[in-house]
């Protein structure tokens, strides 16, 4: 958007022709000079965009009751608006369903003024989602407020009755009436007495169209007219699926004292009238938008054979709450609506039941309360009504998604590769045929395997021991959690939190997420896969970190005396309390044996190595550098740990076995003091060099540091 402002310096043409043009987000100020005058201005508009044009009267003699027209690029009239904005001017919205050249026309009320004007032009902010509490509010108060009336309702209570003469009705039109007062009666409670003589409402089809009217004093309905034409169910159909249906259902909402969803009345542009991204008929029958129509929800386009959730919210606010199907309900649609069409259930006792299994297509069932369910083929054509609890549900042959709610639910997967939700209760979830997955919430919850590869996927703690059947486990959010195998070949998947993954018995895979995880091997050759972090196996035999090149940590479990081998990177080994051999391999290391009597391998990399209780082995093997190449050495004693030596690699030390006592000195200076002097250990820096030319020049090395002070001799060395 450019903000440009441009003025009128001559007749801008009232045509396509026009020599004025403007981008979204200027402002252009003119004048219509006589009465009858019009002023045209192009502008490039974009499909999916919604726009909001103002035209105000401006000046010192500013016209006074401005007109405002949108047309497309040949000219002709796509929107208009008179009175929508502050006093008599215009405010027009307008969601453009193809792109290109458009005008604005700025004119006058009936072509009847003169005067000054300032058009300006935006692009719209979305329009605000309302909840369906605030639906409900437009349906009970702020449609009528709009008219300059206010709420209505009969003077009863919800499980009451209403007297009702449909006599003036043909056949079709009585048996639709009929089935919309007994959808009423399933949403509300309110009843509906037939009568052949004065009613509170009275039905006709004798008139035009559909329309209801009613007698209203304060507050108080004191009768309802409702016409619905026969015309009207010529071209719309008398089926309990049909369009008529839902006009007889739409109509007797207003003879109950229910407005539109929206202030508009007889017809209605979505992008234009409406004043919520989600007025259609998914959320209440009142609506004129269809879920087609309706470019923000997603549902498919199916007719409405029962009011919707704000419409029950709204007669509940009117005439309150009552019990209704109380008992046991199975809920299965297959021989009654058909199932291309959109309903509410409302249900406030018994253990219930939705039953979809003679679906072919994909569902996706929600038992959550005020949530839309995708079945029968169609999506977001189910709803459940707030305080509606259904325990359980059943899926069809297809690739099912099943939620449950805060009840002890049933859900059963039937046919397809499904997914299961338990969410809050204690579950029971059976998967049925297929290659399901049970997402699990409480460490109670029941899974049926029928059979296929399931998977369970965990946001706590969860163990396979309990799903003997079951062989995938997938850790979800982002909690510390763990997850355990069983005897079978499983596939374990942690989530992004800190993870211990135990495959239990069986070569399993584990795949760790971005957490530093710890994969439990035991003594098998388990799988694992690294997505990040700094991880660690830990294992009850000879391990080697060569074959989990990402893996950085190892710890020995048990007590037998086994070996844990590094990898190129940066390592943490540590020991059992047995006699282990641990080697570094490449990398700069951190060792601990652990008890026992450990030989601990730093190999390449500046290595930290600890031997911990036991009599310990301290072993250089690889060529020395003082700089990529030293070791440190944290808890050496001299009692009871020895240091050894590669003679391969330290050539000047001879044949293997003891070390010379002419082979080492201890001193301050860390510097060989004769020619035999090999092993130099500087005492007050703990420094230990090697030193292949003995007091010559050029030949030592540092090659490990240990502790300070310590009584060395050469006794503590080994050649091997």
């Amino acid at each position: 958007m450019t903000n440009a402002s441009f003025t009128e310096t001559t007749d801008a043409t009232a045509g396509t022709g026009t020599g004025y043009t403007i981008a979204v987000g200027d402002t252009f100020t003119g004048t219509l000079s006589t009465v009858g005058d019009q002023d045209w201005v192009r502008v490039q508009l974009t499909a999916g965009q919604t726009y909001t044009f103002t035209l105000d009267g401006s000046g010192g003699t500013p016209v006074s009751d401005t007109y405002l027209e949108l047309l497309n690029a040949g000219g002709s009239l796509v929107a208009f608006d008179d009175d929508s904005g502050a006093d008599t001017n215009s405010a027009l919205t307008f969601t453009v369903t193809t792109s290109g050249t458009y005008y604005l026309n700025a004119g006058s009320y009936g072509n009847s003024y003169s005067g000054g004007y300032t058009l300006t032009t935006a692009v719209a902010p979305p329009p605000t989602v309302f909840t369906h509490d605030q639906i409900a509010d437009q349906l009970t108060d702020g449609y009528w407020g709009s008219n300059g009336a206010s709420r209505r309702a009969f003077d009863i209570n919800a499980g009451q009755a209403l007297t009702v003469n449909i006599t003036g009705l043909t056949a079709e039109g009585q048996q639709l009436a009929i089935w919309a007062f007994n959808a009423w009666t399933a949403a509300t409670g309110i009843r509906f007495t037939l009568t052949s003589g004065t009613a509170q409402m009275t039905f006709d089809d004798s008139d035009t169209g559909a329309y209801s009217t009613s007698t209203v004093s304060g507050n108080t309905i004191q009768s309802s007219f409702v016409n619905v034409s026969t015309d009207w169910l010529v071209s719309s159909g008398t089926t309990r699926n049909s369009y008529s249906l839902q006009t007889y259902i739409h109509e007797i909402g207003h003879a109950l004292g229910l407005g539109h969803a929206g202030n508009y009345n007889g017809a209605a542009t979505y992008g234009v009238d409406n004043h919520y991204a989600n007025d259609s008929w998914q959320a209440t029958i009142m609506s004129y938008f269809s879920q087609s129509d309706n470019t923000y929800v997603e549902a498919s386009y199916a007719f409405i054979v029962t009011p919707m959730i704000a419409d029950i919210l709204a007669m509940r606010d009117l005439y309150g709450t009552t019990a209704i199907a109380a008992g046991n309900t199975t809920y299965n649609f297959q021989s009654d609506f058909g199932d291309q069409v959109a309903r509410t259930i409302v249900d406030t006792g018994g253990i219930d039941t939705l039953d979809f299994s003679w679906v072919s297509a994909a569902q996706r069932i929600d038992l959550n309360p005020e949530t839309y369910s995708n079945t029968g083929g169609l999506i977001g054509n189910l709803g459940i009504a707030r305080g509606t609890i259904i325990e359980n549900a059943r899926g069809g042959s297809g690739n099912d998604v099943l939620y449950g709610n805060s009840a002890a639910n049933v859900l059963i997967g039937n046919g397809g590769n499904d997914i299961l939700f338990g969410r809050g209760g204690v579950d029971t979830l059976n998967g049925g045929l297929g290659n399901d997955t049970f997402v699990l919430t409480n460490e109670n919850d029941t899974v049926i395997d029928s059979g296929g590869n399931d998977v369970i996927t965990s946001t706590i703690t969860r163990s396979l021991a309990g799903y003997a059947t079951i062989e995938r486990l997938t850790l979800a959010g982002t909690a510390n959690i763990n997850g355990t195998g069983n005897a079978l070949v499983n596939i374990i998947t942690g989530n992004a939190g800190v993870n211990v993954l135990d495959g239990r018995a069986g070569l399993d895979t584990l795949i760790g997420g971005l957490g530093n995880d710890a994969y439990v091997l035991g003594a098998e050759n388990d799988t694992v896969v690294d997505s990040g972090g700094n991880d660690l196996i830990t294992s009850t035999i000879t391990r080697s970190l060569a074959s989990y090149a990402t893996i950085e940590r190892l710890t020995l479990l048990g007590s037998s005396s086994i070996n844990g081998i590094g990898n190129n990177l940066n390592n943490l080994i540590t020991g059992n309390g047995a006699n282990n051999i641990i080697n570094g391999g490449a990398g700069s290391d951190t060792i601990h044996g652990g008890a026992g009597a450990d030989r601990l391998y730093g190999n390449i990399g500046n290595d930290t190595l600890t031997g911990g209780a036991g009599t310990d082995a301290f072993i250089f093997h690889s060529a020395p550098n003082a700089l990529t190449n030293v070791d440190r050495i944290t808890d050496f004693s001299v009692a009871d740990d020895a240091i050894w030596l590669e003679n391969g690699v330290f050539t000047a030390l001879g044949a293997a076995g003891a070390l010379s006592s002419a082979a080492f000195v201890r001193n301050t200076t860390g510097l060989a003091q004769d020619a035999s002097d090999r092993l130099i250990y500087e005492s007050d820096t703990g420094e230990l060099y090697y030193d292949s030319n003995g007091s010559a020049a050029g030949g030592s090395v540092l090659i490990a540091v240990l502790n300070p002070n310590l009584l060395m001799t050469h006794l503590d060395f080994t050649v091997i």
